[in-house]
């Protein structure tokens, strides 16, 4: 999945599951650069968790077609939800505990 960065220069993020139920669009013929996601799950790791929740967020609110994007903590029962409300107007819910279910 690719999300511009400025004018001249494009950044690539590497999603950890990706959920697109239209017709794929990718940004070039070699079909690894997905750029119409409708949902994305990303898992923490130390070394990137403050970058994920940062930056890469920032790259992903970019993209129209985006509406959820999933933070899933790898050490503890935490979920992080980011949804698009309306316009660019995106609103988070926290999912923290083994019987916890998101609100859908």
């Amino acid at each position: 999945m690719t999300c511009e960065l400025g004018f001249q220069t494009s950044h690539y993020v590497y999603p950890d599951i990706v959920i697109d139920f239209s017709e794929p669009q990718f940004e070039d013929k070699g079909l690894d650069t997905l750029t119409n996601p409708l949902v994305v799950f990303g898992v923490l790791s130390d070394s990137t968790a403050d970058f994920d929740r940062g930056a890469t967020f920032r790259y992903y609110r970019r993209i129209e077609s985006l509406r959820e994007f999933f933070v899933i903590d790898q050490t503890e029962p935490h979920i992080e939800r980011h949804f698009r409300g309306t316009g660019t107007i995106w609103r988070r819910e926290e999912i923290v505990g083994l019987s916890a279910v998101p609100t859908i």
